[in-house]
């Protein structure tokens, strides 16, 4: 299956930007298999397509559960032409082409399909080669051509990459990726490829929204008192006319939170703290308001789930201008447990552990819509513009908290924020090369 819009070289292409519809943009969000429970992979995709609304799913060989993932697909009773299925080929399948070839192949067979809709290059790193070496190129290129050959078969209908960096992407022979899925969230914003990207006509898919449940982040005060003025702004809404109401402008934030006590004294003069989950919510709107093309998100309690969905469909259904009321999102407030849900798919995980928050340990049978979350109970939302601001201010605060007062969208150029930003993403001690 040719792509138009992949027929150039990067870095070598005069043509322009490809359009978005070329790029076969995938669901605005998806649902991450990565390290959840092995014997609660099936039910939880299950859930996610069968009872939630999700119709992006996203795994990888090194996952380990492309097997499971098949399976909950399957019981979903969602059509297959309905979903936008993810998987990506792991380092050590990179050392040959016929090492891609068995690998592929295999993918495709433990997931029971006969195509994917998207297949990446998981890690720009080939094999076990050490940084530096001058093969790399060769092999990811080889790769990659191999690759181009199984889209043309209409195996894959869309090829992309993960954690590439610019280098990566302009040393990529033809065809031009679809996707560059990274680490995207207020606290690794990857300024310089994601530009290379848009400039290039590549995706942005963004994984760790949440910032891996950083508590720094997600208890940081300008978050929280930007949660506190958005509740007493909703608060006053209730019986105050619009000009009574108006919520406190993200620019003003920073210096009013730079005690870390001011959430605090707020909460105690009156105003309730916020809940870690409007965190989540909050974290989700300034995410979505960096723009880019989807989002991966990742949880194995069903009510954060449904809180995650249900905070995408509200952004999507955002009002265009003031004033204008957003059309209605689909409710999917019933209860969902486990014991609701097939069987077959379900056994082995009614004695789930207990959650303690998102991302870390399944939870029992009697996870429900908007239990432990905002999002479906109290839903809120705050100004584009002030999304913006926000986002800047976080990303100062964290990597810049002496310099200015945050209020520039973009890092500058070179600065030290940049640097101390791909080390703040994990893998780049193992692909700067």
């Amino acid at each position: 299956m040719s792509d138009d819009c992949n027929s150039q070289q990067l870095g070598k292409d005069s043509s322009g930007p490809s359009s978005r519809n070329c790029r076969g943009v995938p669901p605005f969000l998806g649902y991450g298999t990565h390290c959840l429970p092995i014997d609660q992979t099936a039910l939880l995709v299950q859930t996610a397509l069968g009872s939630l609304g999700y119709r992006h799913i996203d795994t990888a060989q090194s996952y380990k559960n492309e097997v499971q993932v098949g399976v909950g697909l399957r019981a979903s009773g969602v059509p297959r032409d309905q979903i936008y299925l993810t998987t990506k080929l792991s380092p050590k399948h990179m050392n040959t082409v016929a090492d891609v070839e068995a690998a592929f192949t295999r993918s495709l067979q433990q997931l029971g399909v006969d195509y994917v809709d998207c297949y990446m290059v998981h890690w720009p790193a080939a094999g076990k080669l050490p940084p530096g070496d001058p093969t790399q190129v060769d092999k990811r290129a080889a790769c990659w051509q191999r690759l181009a050959q199984f889209q043309q078969e209409g195996k894959i209908r869309h090829l992309a990459v993960s954690n590439f960096n610019v280098h990566h992407l302009k040393s990529l022979p033809a065809p031009r990726p679809s996707f560059n899925q990274l680490e995207l969230h207020p606290w690794c914003h990857q300024a310089d490829v994601v530009a290379y990207c848009r400039e290039h006509g590549i995706g942005v898919q963004a994984y760790s929204p949440l910032g891996r449940g950083d508590p720094a982040l997600l208890n940081h005060p300008l978050l929280q008192t930007t949660l506190i003025q958005t509740k007493n702004t909703n608060k006053s809404s209730d019986g105050a006319s619009p000009s009574q109401s108006t919520s406190t402008p993200a620019s003003t934030l920073l210096e009013s939170s730079s005690n870390e006590s001011r959430a605090t004294a707020a909460a105690g003069s009156g105003s309730a703290a916020p809940s870690g989950s409007s965190s989540f919510d909050l974290l989700m709107q300034l995410n979505f308001s960096m723009g880019y093309d989807s989002y991966l998100v990742r949880s194995t309690n069903i009510g954060h789930m449904a809180a995650n969905w249900q905070c995408g469909q509200r952004w999507l259904a955002r009002p265009a201008t003031p004033g204008q009321e957003a059309p209605p999102v689909a409710n999917t407030s019933r209860p969902l447990t486990i014991s609701t849900l097939t069987p077959e798919v379900a056994e082995g995980a009614a004695t789930a552990t207990a959650d303690t928050g998102r991302g870390k340990r399944p939870r029992n049978d009697h996870a429900t819509v908007g239990d432990d979350c905002s999002s479906s109970a109290t839903a809120f939302s705050v100004p584009f513009g002030e999304l913006k601001v926000l986002s800047a201010q976080l990303y100062r605060a964290r990597w810049n908290p002496d310099g200015d007062d945050g209020t520039a969208e973009v890092p500058p150029s070179g600065s030290s924020v940049d640097v101390v930003d791909k080390h703040y993403c994990w893998f780049s001690s193992v692909v700067l090369h």
